[in-house]
């Protein structure tokens, strides 16, 4: 999913295996691996020891089609901010979160995603509540922030545990202080979001992601 997320985001990019290695944080192996799969579906290329995406229509299709939400567990929580005062919680715990080093796979990490995410980076289906990826750190720091109670009823912040830290590599700013998933990680996370998920995942798509594969004249 890192390899993919990488080459779907920089569509233009050849990359050398070793630059993909380091900025997934995945294994040259595991690379070298990914490769091969996806050279034998012609959706890359491999010229001069440099990998490059040629089909990203097709494997995105390919990966929505088969997706599974990584996440291992759920927790609801209920708050009572909202607005523009819950808007400005979330900036202080991100801000404490990029003072902690966030921007490196330790942690802690919290992301807006699914919903929360498209709000911010094509806004389409109106669906109440926050929705966010965190590690153990980063929900510690979103409960002490949001005034987080749990609920298991009725609740307005709903919290997945990822099952890997790639679902944070790819974070976006789409507003000042506020931190979401990139737009395929986004993407994804809305397809097995229901009927509405579904609709706001070709928004983005067509608004977003399309135009990043669209070579210039």
């Amino acid at each position: 999913g890192r390899i993919l997320t990488a080459l779907l985001s920089h569509p233009g990019r050849a990359w050398k295996l070793a630059e993909l290695s380091k900025a997934t944080g995945v294994s040259l192996g595991q690379v070298s691996n990914v490769q091969k799969l996806l050279l034998d579906r012609e959706w890359v290329s491999a010229r001069r020891g440099a990998l490059r995406l040629v089909h990203p229509d097709a494997l995105l299709d390919a990966w929505r089609a088969a997706y599974v939400q990584p996440r291992t567990a759920r927790a609801r929580y209920y708050t009572i901010l909202h607005g523009t005062e819950l808007e400005q919680a979330l900036r202080e715990a991100f801000a404490v979160m990029q003072s902690s080093n966030a921007l490196t796979e330790a942690g802690p990490w919290a992301v807006l995603n699914s919903f929360s995410a498209a709000r911010w980076l094509a806004p389409f289906a109106r669906v109440a509540g926050e929705f966010l990826y965190a590690d153990a750190e980063g929900e510690k720091l979103l409960t002490h922030h949001l005034k987080l109670e749990a609920a298991p009823r009725g609740e307005n912040v709903t919290i997945d545990r990822p099952r890997d830290n790639g679902v944070f590599l790819e974070n976006l700013e789409p507003k000042p202080g506020l931190r979401c998933t990139g737009l395929v990680q986004t993407f994804l996370d809305l397809t097995v979001a229901g009927e509405r998920g579904a609709e706001a995942a070709d928004h983005l798509r067509q608004q977003k992601i399309t135009p990043l594969w669209i070579e210039p004249a």
